[in-house]
């Protein structure tokens, strides 16, 4: 897939207007995981002067009893990193590559790469994302 992402046209990808306007909601909800990479955990964890394993747990969501990777610690449902009082992200500086992203993704769909976009209140505000800045981190 990353050559695939490299390869690509990156005009032609429509990206519907969007802006973060900081409503903290994709870091909180029972079923908004924080996934990572581990590699990116460990950057985090070492920029923090963590141990990993204090920032990240199995993803429990599982395919035939695997777990799928990891995602970010939570506590009452939130990211342990979204400050509730401020509505902010903790890490916003070296936060991982699927905060910066949202609520984009890349998906595969009939043998073809697809922007997938998640339900965002974002959406339709001032596009502050272009195709080259999105593909940059998407590689």
């Amino acid at each position: 897939m990353l050559q695939t992402v490299r390869q690509m046209d990156v005009a032609s990808i429509e990206i519907p207007d969007w802006k973060c306007v900081g409503c903290g909601e994709c870091c909180v909800g029972e079923e908004n995981f924080v996934r990572v990479f581990y590699t990116e955990a460990k950057r985090l964890s070492e920029v923090m002067g963590v141990d990993v394993h204090d920032i990240i747990e199995p993803n429990p969501q599982t395919i035939s009893g695997v777990h799928l990777g990891w995602i970010l610690r939570r506590e009452d449902n939130k990211c342990i990193f979204f400050d509730g009082g401020r509505g902010r992200c903790r890490i916003y500086q070296n936060r991982p590559i699927v905060c910066r992203t949202y609520p984009f993704m890349l998906d595969f769909e009939e043998g073809r790469i697809a922007l997938r976009v998640f339900e965002c209140r974002g959406l339709g505000n001032r596009n502050s994302t272009s195709p080259h800045s999105l593909k940059r981190l998407l590689k």
